[in-house]
C-alpha cells in the first residue's frame, strides 16, 4: 500500500505543479498546501479500506485487488477531500465572482479527474498486456475520448464532470463507489469493444 501511495503522490504533485503555473499565469495566486501529502496519503488508505472491507465483502471471502475504476474513483475522491490546490492565504477554497458557483474555483476536480483518468488507463494498458481484458484494436487506446454533449457546443463532459465533482463534494458526499461506475461508463463509451477474459476483480473490469 506505501508503495501505491508513494506512487500515486509523484504524479498528483507532478500534475498539480502543472495546473498551478498555468492558473498563475492566468493571474490566480494558488499554491499546493505544504500538508497536502499527508492528508491525501490518509484519505486514500480511508477510502481503500472502506471500500474493501465494507462493499466488496459481499462478493469475495478474502483480500482481494480493486478493479481499476473503483482505485480511481477512491483517487479523485482522496484529492478532493484532502483539497491540495487552493488560494494562498487558506482562508476558502473556492474562488468566486459575484458567489455564482457556476465560477467556482474546480482546480482538484480537474486535477482528480486527471490523475484517475491517467492511472485508470496504464492499469488497462497492463491488464491488455497480461491478456486480462481483450481490446479489437489495441491502437485505439491511444485515442481517448468523452461523450459529446447534445446541448452544448462550448460546454465539454470534462468541464460538466469536474463541476459535479464540485457539486458533490461542496453540497452532497462524495461516492467512490457511483463514482466508479461512471469511470466505467465512460471507459466502455472510449473503447466499445473492451472485454474482460477474467475475473472482475482480477482484470479490473468494474462490477
Amino acid at each position: 500500500m506505501d508503495l501505491t501511495v508513494n506512487f500515486l503522490w509523484k504524479k498528483i504533485e507532478e500534475q498539480a505543479k502543472k495546473i498551478v503555473k498555468a492558473q498563475r499565469e492566468n493571474g490566480n495566486n494558488i499554491v499546493i498546501y505544504r500538508d497536502s501529502e499527508e492528508i491525501f496519503k490518509d484519505n486514500f488508505i480511508y477510502y481503500h479500506s472502506l471500500i474493501r472491507e465494507k462493499y466488496m465483502h459481499r462478493y469475495y471471502n478474502e483480500p482481494i485487488e480493486l478493479d481499476r475504476h473503483k482505485m480511481a474513483a477512491i483517487i479523485i475522491c482522496s484529492i478532493l477531500k484532502t483539497n491540495i490546490i487552493g488560494i494562498a492565504q487558506r482562508t476558502m477554497i473556492l474562488l468566486e465572482q459575484n458567489k455564482d458557483p457556476r465560477n467556482a474555483f474546480r482546480a482538484n476536480e480537474k486535477l482528480a479527474l486527471d490523475v484517475s483518468l491517467s492511472y485508470m488507463h496504464e492499469a488497462l494498458k497492463m491488464d491488455i498486456t497480461k491478456g486480462r481484458v481483450l481490446i479489437d484494436d489495441p491502437d485505439m487506446l491511444d485515442n481517448y475520448s468523452f461523450p459529446k454533449l447534445l446541448a452544448s457546443s462550448e460546454t465539454t463532459y470534462e468541464d460538466v464532470f469536474c463541476t459535479e465533482l464540485y457539486f458533490s463534494k461542496t453540497y452532497f458526499e462524495l461516492s467512490p463507489v457511483c463514482i466508479a461506475n461512471t469511470l466505467f461508463l465512460l471507459e466502455i463509451h472510449a473503447y466499445p469493444s473492451l472485454r474482460s477474459v477474467t475475473p472482475a476483480h482480477m482484470s479490473g473490469a468494474s462490477d
